[in-house]
């Protein structure tokens, strides 16, 4: 195992990863200028971090079809009577404001939620309905402020609660054993297609807060093709470090789980053993927060035995000013 971090500066990170989550989960969101008109779908547009939200909330049981658009201006397809969000936590995401102002050209019902910015200006120009964010996190770690917005803006009950916390018990020996597995090694993020989320929330995680290329898929599509191209046994293996990850989850198809075990052995076979993380059984709420705390200690402790800074993303940065 990597030792890069004594205990107390680790159970420092921990009290701070429970601070970030406590903070959100007890918020009381607020809308401003409620909607009373009724809708049949939602459709959220939002990119990055500020789209987790979205899909956690789709994930966690949400009771209507809701659709993730992480691109410029609307859907080709619009659904009838459809809710429109606009979620951008700096509120000038380039993507989220195109998508609000065709949303608005159509005359389609729009929500807003960011901490500020010019999404922010438009739902007060135009009397939205409108949640506004805190904006003392970074977008990747305000994922349940987000949802906490989302949840009284679609009339949803807590998807997710101050309870299902895990215990800092729980992760301090796997962020431990994860870390020292990644290390110098290029994670490959694989879930079970229901819980691609989890995937997701891991890679987006390590690229932001560790700096580190992470990807993700999902069985059973990843058997089909990419498990071909990270063959231990390929004309790049011994350049390339890979790390494949596969995320077990208690509610996984038995057919997929034997594909996870199967594609596991016969990897370990040709001399690459994949790293397991199987997570933890209840509720999807706890075993979402699980991974998410999971997934940050972990990207803290490698960013810290990588010398890089993790809450700055300055190649983003210097992408968004030269747009």
């Amino acid at each position: 195992m990597i030792q890069i971090r004594n205990n107390d500066t680790l159970c420092k990170s921990m009290a701070n990863t429970i601070d970030i989550l406590t903070r959100q989960l007890a918020w009381n969101s607020h809308i401003v200028n409620p909607s009373t008109a009724s809708y049949d779908s939602v459709v959220v547009g939002g990119m990055g971090g500020s789209a987790l939200a979205a899909l956690a909330t789709r994930w966690l049981g949400f009771s209507k079809s809701l659709t993730v658009h992480r691109d410029y201006d609307v859907p080709t397809r619009l659904p009838e009577r459809a809710l429109y969000v606009a979620v951008s936590h700096s509120g000038n995401t380039e993507e989220t404001l195109s998508f609000a102002h065709a949303v608005l050209k159509q005359k389609l019902l729009l929500a807003v939620v960011a901490s500020g910015g010019k999404l922010l200006e438009l739902a007060k120009e135009h009397a939205l309905s409108c949640v506004e964010v805190p904006s003392d996190f970074v977008p990747r770690d305000s994922t349940f402020y987000h949802l906490r917005a989302l949840e009284v803006l679609l009339g949803e009950s807590a998807l997710v609660g101050v309870a299902d916390i895990p215990d800092q018990a729980q992760i301090l020996t796997e962020t431990e054993r994860v870390a020292s597995a990644l290390n110098e090694r290029v994670p490959l993020i694989y879930a079970s297609t229901q819980n691609e989320i989890l995937a997701y929330i891991w890679k987006i995680i390590l690229n932001e807060t560790a700096k580190v290329p992470a990807f993700h898929n999902v069985f059973p599509e990843f058997n089909h093709n990419e498990m071909q191209g990270i063959d231990p046994k390929g004309p790049l293996s011994a350049q390339v470090p890979l790390m494949p990850v596969v995320l077990k989850d208690s509610e996984d198809n038995p057919r997929i789980a034997h594909r996870m075990n199967v594609f596991c052995d016969i990897s370990t076979k040709r001399g690459s053993e994949p790293l397991v993380i199987s997570g933890v059984t209840g509720a999807r709420g706890a075993r979402l927060l699980w991974h998410w705390f999971l997934a940050r200690e972990v990207a803290h402790m490698l960013a810290e035995k990588y010398g890089v800074p993790a809450d700055e993303v300055p190649l983003i940065e210097e992408f968004k000013k030269q747009l």
